[in-house]
């Protein structure tokens, strides 16, 4: 299915900014989509801590958001070190910024 770091408003299928946070620090860590990967958190790194080792591996489409209002939310998926991020469905999968 479909992992979303948002949080659920009031109307049905509609999402707005969590708090929530996925740090993918660690060389063995993995972590498998089979559907589509949201990320709109109001958590960033301005260094990319949170996204410098591991493999993020997605089936589905990739969207960045940053609905959040601040100067610096758009960095909520900033990457560095060797953090990998791989796009394997079997369609052809947008990715959104």
């Amino acid at each position: 299915g479909d992992y979303r770091l948002q949080s659920p408003t009031n109307e049905e299928d509609t999402y707005t900014y969590s708090s929530g946070v996925l740090v993918m620090d660690d060389a063995l860590d993995y972590v498998l989509v089979n559907g589509d990967f949201v990320i709109d958190t109001s958590l960033y790194s301005t260094s990319g801590a949170l996204f410098s080792a591991g493999v993020l591996e997605v089936k589905g489409n990739f969207t960045q958001l940053s609905t959040y209002t601040s100067n610096s939310s758009h960095l909520n998926f900033k990457t560095s070190g060797t953090h990998k991020v791989v796009l394997s469905g079997s369609t052809a999968q947008d990715v959104y910024f």
